[in-house]
């Protein structure tokens, strides 16, 4: 079994990557709810698997700001250099903008295709 790193601060978009990480390689995981653990996460471990939100907070200035999944993944190639990583957002402009780095990325809705999201999570690294 493959051990998955779950990036994300919403308890119930949470649940819902364990039950269907559940249907994968990657039922073992490690839950991460800000850029900071997940960076520490990162370096401590090469995980089979980044399921990973938009959105997770960080802290800037003192403040703490949404949006740092596209700092993590920067600062996640420089550690491991070719992870196994998919996105999800409720922003269309950062799926498009993930889909043209290379990541796979998913609109995060009410509505999303778990079966398409399922089956990319069944990918091997």
């Amino acid at each position: 079994m493959g051990h998955a790193l779950i990036l994300d601060d919403a308890q119930e978009w949470v649940e819902k990557y364990i039950a269907l990480l559940k249907e994968t390689p990657y039922e073992n995981h490690t839950i991460s709810g800000d850029l900071e653990d997940a960076l520490r996460n990162a370096r401590q471990n090469e995980y089979g698997l980044y399921v990973c939100d938009c959105d997770f907070p960080h802290k800037e200035g003192g403040i703490i700001k949404k949006g740092a999944f596209f700092l993590f993944y920067e600062e996640l190639i420089k550690i491991h250099p070719n992870p196994n990583l998919v996105m999800l957002s409720n922003g269309v402009s950062n799926v498009q903008r993930a889909m043209r780095m290379g990541i796979d990325a998913f609109l995060k809705e009410k509505n999303l295709d778990e079966g398409k999201l399922v089956a990319r999570l069944k990918v091997a690294p």
